[in-house]
């Protein structure tokens, strides 16, 4: 999911990503124990699905699909997650889920190694949708840079035609 995740969120740089929208549908790294839910309980209330995300975890993906770190980030959406020092670790509180459906329409792979893509992002299945209605769907582009294990997001934004 986190790549599906990623083309939900728009950044010019991968500092600016949106953390929250990265971490949405992610299931978390680890069991919450029953101290962790009664500090959630006290912040929060009524708890619907809440994933647990260690600082160590973040750093991990975004060193994987944005190649920073947590500190080198500008924490956008952070702030939307609950934090608990005692653990170190986020708390993502959601009761859905996001999802992003793309077709892409172009695509190029330059020297450098930086693999460039247009395509059109939909929440529902694209395959649903007839070819105007396709069509009417914004544009983005992403630039990938590839890397020994796979690629790592450098930028996502939409195009403004």
């Amino acid at each position: 999911w986190i790549r599906n995740n990623i083309l939900y969120t728009e950044f010019t740089e991968p500092a600016k990503a949106d953390l929250e929208a990265m971490l949405y549908n992610e299931s978390g790294v680890e069991d919450i124990s029953e101290e962790e839910y009664a500090f959630l309980k006290a912040q929060m209330g009524e708890l619907f699905d809440v994933s647990k995300f260690t600082t160590a975890y973040i750093n991990e993906m975004l060193q994987t699909y944005l190649g920073i770190t947590l500190e080198e980030s500008e924490k956008i959406g952070l702030d939307k997650l609950i934090y608990n020092a005692e653990y170190d670790a986020y708390y993502l509180v959601r009761s859905d889920a996001l999802g992003v459906f793309v077709k892409v329409e172009e695509g190029y792979e330059s020297e450098s190694g930086v693999v460039t893509l247009i395509y059109r992002r939909a929440t529902e299945p694209i395959s649903n949708l007839t070819e105007a209605q396709v069509q009417e769907l914004p544009r983005y582009l992403t630039a990938l840079l590839k890397t020994e294990d796979g690629y790592q997001f450098l930028l996502n934004q939409a195009i403004v035609e």
